[in-house]
């Protein structure tokens, strides 16, 4: 095992002393090492008799646990699983022995006789809903949760799993030297006069169908049964909404600009919409990874293991996945779940210097999220910048370079299509584009950069 960092030793500390049958939460940002507080204790346990369970939410995490626990306690032996196809039972009776167990296979166990053993919850949050609570009320003899965002809107994890015992922010680390300090942009782009009006007429729908579900329900329509008409009625005029700002013109300009900044860099871009996504990967050439994709797996890992290159996702970096060397994230949509977006940039900042943006748009439904992660994240101020992008920003295109704009001066003279980065008029080579630029409208009368300053309180 490698030697601990003074945080990690103190979280193992305060664990143990919390009683005869320890159990609470250590809250620590991503990519810090609470994994390894979970293996330091998992070995403790085992010198005393003590087996041990690993629950985890999801296959691929399950994974990662198998090889880390592999490593650094086993030295070879191998780890019973249970779940994502695999039916080890867990090793009530025999020691030492090491369960990794995905929570919707664990669940369903019959603990009945299971003797001395440690509970390990990874990503806890993930694991306090009435189905789940079966788990924690078994007989362990130590029980300790893990997570960055523990907590939760709806349910009080605490009162699962146990107390806080320990936690450690994005500036603590950074001040200890365990991450290296990086950069989150918050980015806002515009909507154009067309889609700022069917934004505003859309958002009249919605105050409507809530007024009507007010009137006859005394209730939001979130609160109705998922099949109740009205709330369907409401979700879809919603989810259109949504669509306008999300696919805005000004994102994909700004997803151009920002795919060439970073070039040759390992770069990750999350949206919301399959279809979008899919759209993006063809014209930028990436690597997909969403639901729908058989192939996810494969492109994820021929990805992680590259140098360079773009991953288009929906999504994947939520929970449970490890990318420790990525260059840049750029969040161009995103669920509106704080705990989401947090969880998904601090698992981007994981071990490295990553280069952050956090897309959106002033006045939309963007903004409740938004705030929550300035306000949440735990960066020193010094490490967020915020600025505006405009419908396209010539201004900044040009900045750092002369003459014509990165895509141009990066793309091989091999007399293949190429699309203006400004208008996104696909041209038929290079020197059709050449043509083109003078007579590009949006690139002749580029919006200037507007420099966002923090309001003095």
């Amino acid at each position: 095992m490698p030697e601990l960092y003074a945080w990690q030793q103190e979280a193992v500390d305060s664990f143990l002393m919390s009683g005869a049958e320890p159990k609470g939460i250590v809250a620590a940002v991503t990519g810090c090492g609470k994994t390894f507080v979970g293996l330091t204790l998992i070995a403790h346990y085992l010198e005393k008799g003590v087996n041990a369970v690993v629950v985890v939410p999801t296959k691929r995490l399950m994974e990662q646990w198998r090889e880390q626990i592999e490593e650094h306690i086993l030295l070879g032996q191998k780890v019973s699983l249970l779940g994502g196809g695999n039916d080890t039972k867990i090793g009530f009776h025999t020691s030492p022995h090491i369960t990794v167990a995905v929570v919707n296979t664990l669940r369903k166990q019959n603990f009945d006789g299971m003797g001395k053993m440690i509970l390990i919850a990874d990503e806890v949050h993930r694991f306090a809903s009435p189905r789940n609570k079966r788990i924690f009320e078994q007989k362990w003899s130590a029980m300790l949760g893990l997570s960055a965002t523990p907590e939760r809107d709806d349910i009080n994890v605490e009162e699962v799993v146990g107390p806080i015992l320990m936690t450690l922010t994005f500036k603590e680390a950074i001040e200890m030297d365990i991450i290296p300090p990086p950069e989150l942009h918050f980015i806002t782009t515009p909507l154009s006069n067309t889609e700022q009006g069917e934004y505003d007429d859309l958002t009249r729908s919605v105050a409507i169908l809530e007024s009507r579900c007010d009137a006859e329900h005394g209730m939001s329509p979130i609160l109705l049964s998922e099949n109740n008409p009205l709330r369907k009625a409401w979700a879809a005029v919603c989810a259109k909404r949504k669509r306008v700002v999300n696919q805005s013109r000004s994102r994909r300009t700004l997803l151009a600009y920002l795919l060439e900044r970073h070039k040759n860099e390992k770069t990750a871009v999350f949206h919301e919409s399959i279809a979008d996504i899919e759209r993006f990967a063809e014209q930028h050439d990436g690597f997909i990874v969403h639901s729908m994709r058989p192939d996810g797996d494969p492109q994820f890992q021929e990805w992680s293991e590259s140098g360079d290159g773009v991953l288009f996702s929906v999504n994947m970096l939520k929970e449970g996945i490890d990318a420790p060397d990525m260059d840049v994230l750029i969040m161009l949509s995103g669920t509106n779940g704080k705990r989401s977006r947090i969880q998904t940039i601090g698992r981007a900042m994981r071990g490295g210097s990553t280069v952050v943006y956090h897309v959106f748009t002033l006045g939309t439904t963007d903004e409740y999220s938004v705030g929550h992660v300035k306000d949440n994240i735990g960066l020193p101020k010094e490490c967020m910048l915020a600025w505006t992008w405009g419908a396209i920003d010539a201004a900044l295109v040009e900045r750092e370079m002369e003459g014509l704009p990165v895509a141009f001066n990066s793309v091989e003279d091999d007399g293949k299509p190429i699309h203006c980065i400004h208008c996104l008029l696909k041209c038929r080579n290079k020197t059709s584009y050449a043509h083109h630029l003078p007579k590009c409208e949006v690139y002749n009368n580029p919006t200037p950069i507007v420099q966002l300053k923090e309001e003095k309180k």
